[in-house]
């Protein structure tokens, strides 16, 4: 199992929590969670590589990362401000690799469960 280190909430910013949920269901790999906190018609950016169309076409990119786990998890920054967001981290993959990311979110309104409709996601190897 994957170990998830999570700055400590201060219980004022509901989306940090929310993030953290977000970001936790997709480190476990559990798909269909992590479609529930996407619009339908979502675009994640994963920048340099590719773009990836609709909760469709993020579920396949998804299960295709099926077997692929990450050993280590730190998110360091939870960031919310309006209808935007920014985690960054770092990653240690169980093959050893190791990569920082920085991912930024835009939702469909600054409510703190309105669901992510752009995502772009920075990732560097280390």
């Amino acid at each position: 199992m994957t170990e998830i280190v999570v700055p400590e909430d201060c219980g004022n910013a509901p989306r940090e929590a929310w993030l953290r949920d977000f970001n936790v269901a997709f480190i476990n790999g559990d798909v269909e969670a992590t479609l529930g906190y996407v619009t339908e018609d979502v675009t994640w950016n994963l920048v340099g590589e590719a773009t990836i169309e609709g909760r469709e076409g993020m579920r396949a990119w998804l299960e295709a990362m099926a077997g692929k786990k990450a050993r280590r998890v730190v998110l360091e920054n939870i960031i919310t401000h309006g209808d935007t967001a920014a985690i960054n981290g770092r990653y240690e993959m169980e093959s050893g690799s190791e990569f920082a990311f920085c991912d930024i979110y835009e939702f469909t309104g600054a409510a703190a469960d309105k669901p992510i409709v752009n995502y772009s996601s920075y990732v560097i190897r280390l």
